[in-house]
């Protein structure tokens, strides 16, 4: 069974935040700008005219938009797979790992803030990381709780 991350959603949200920080570091450096110009509206906008701001805008929000969804497609390859008895799943460099459901010892939230998953650690087998944007993630954890016997 295959369990896909919604990185649809993952690029919405990321490109929503990314346009939001851009366009404010934007516009607090041109008032740092308008400031350090002793309020000169013509030494702030010196490069740039009033008229071509909406246009600075517009290619914030589309650089926003291409890097999102080129993270969101790299986010997109690290789904979860159960095969053959395996669990397949990236690890933490994102390189998929197979690991024998049968010998799975922990089942954890991740304690790091920037890694949103749920940890599967299996011994020698080495830990994975299902990320928390799985379609059915709470399908997939039920069916290894009930498979590893781990409650």
């Amino acid at each position: 069974m295959k369990y896909p991350i919604l990185w649809v959603k993952i690029w919405k949200e990321l490109s929503k935040i990314m346009n939001k920080s851009l366009s404010l570091t934007f516009v607090l450096l041109i008032i740092i700008r308008f400031f350090k110009s002793d309020m000169s509206a013509e030494a702030t906008f010196e490069y740039i005219t009033i008229a071509q701001l909406p246009f600075f805008f517009l290619g914030i929000f589309m650089i926003s938009v291409v890097l999102s969804l080129l993270v969101a497609l790299i986010y997109r390859l690290s789904g979860v797979e159960v095969k053959g008895g395996c669990l397949i799943a990236p690890n933490i460099w994102m390189i998929k790992r197979n690991i024998p459901i049968k010998y799975i010892e922990q089942i954890y939230l991740a304690k790091n803030d920037a890694l949103q998953s749920v940890v599967v650690e299996a011994g020698s087998y080495g830990k994975v990381y299902i990320s928390l944007h799985v379609e059915r993630l709470g399908d997939l954890l039920d069916y290894l709780e009930e498979h590893t016997g781990i409650s």
